[in-house]
Order: structure tokens, then sequence, then C-alpha cells
């Protein structure tokens, strides 16, 4: 698993929602190419987990929803 950290906006957009368990959320993300991901892990509301083969870099991201 590699580790991104999120741009601020989508941190504070994650800091005012529910944790799915100590210390991380689970995210559906969109990217700015249409891409979309669901199910992914968010540490501490700041480091997006994803697998190694991806490549996806933090200005790529265009949407973070908790997925609920």
């Amino acid at each position: 698993m590699q580790k991104i950290e999120l741009p601020e906006p989508f941190v504070q957009y994650l800091i005012k929602q529910p944790e799915q368990g100590m210390g991380y959320q689970i995210v559906d993300i969109a990217l700015k190419n249409g891409r979309k991901y669901s199910g992914l892990r968010v540490l501490n509301c700041s480091l997006l987990l994803i697998d190694e083969e991806e490549n996806i870099l933090p200005d790529d991201i265009f949407e973070v929803n908790v997925n609920q």
C-alpha cells in the first residue's frame, strides 16, 4: 500500500465526518479524469491508502465522500 497526503480542503471535510473505526474512514473518491474509486481507507483524516500499482497524485483528486 502507498499513502497519499490529501489536499487540505479534503482533510477539513473529513475532520467533520464520523470515523468508521479507530482513526480511519472509508471513502469514495472521484478523480478529475472521471475515474472513481470506492471503499478506500483514509488514516487520521489525511492519508489516503491506495494499491502500489495505482498512480494517483493529490492534485488528481476532485471529490472525497465518506462511504456511509
